[in-house]
């Protein structure tokens, strides 16, 4: 794209093309948004509500759309995230670190209030998806040595 072409509506269709999103999904207002915080290096989270794209926070007409179309309450998901000239995208695979992507981006589940939860229900919200040790490297010979060598210096 040559340099007179860099505007802020030229800039947001080049990221659109880079997450490979039709153009046609947006209004121009909206991409000339997604070029301008690409300009200065802002976050955009770009997702979907039932079939409807949009921007994360700049959505309430197709929020009213899509309720009244399906008459559910359906949430935002989060599918890519456009930040400078990077272009991350969320849904790609089924690994922990785009699912770590995922939450961090995704509105979450707030069904059930806290003061109605168990102990345990509470416990389990707080505790995550943290790694145990099963699932930690195990020690090998070499790193047995240099710690036993390490400690008899103590």
């Amino acid at each position: 794209m040559p340099k007179s072409e860099l505007n802020a509506y030229g800039v947001g269709l080049l990221r659109l093309s880079e997450a490979h999103i039709n153009a046609e999904n947006f209004k121009r207002e909206e991409i000339e948004y997604i070029g301008k915080c690409s300009i200065r290096r802002r976050k955009v989270v770009l997702g979907r509500i039932g079939n409807m794209w949009g921007i994360c926070g700049r959505m309430a007409e197709q929020r009213r759309q899509v309720t009244a179309q399906f008459q559910a309450n359906l949430r935002f998901r989060a599918h890519y995230v456009i930040e400078g000239k990077r272009v991350t995208v969320l849904h790609a695979s089924r690994n922990v670190r785009a699912e770590k992507a995922m939450s961090d981006y995704e509105c979450r589940d707030t069904s059930k209030p806290v003061w109605e939860m168990s102990a345990r229900e509470i416990f389990r919200v707080a505790k995550g998806a943290r790694p145990s040790r099963k699932h930690a490297p195990k020690m090998g010979l070499s790193t047995r040595i240099a710690n036993a060598a390490r400690m008899e210096k103590l």
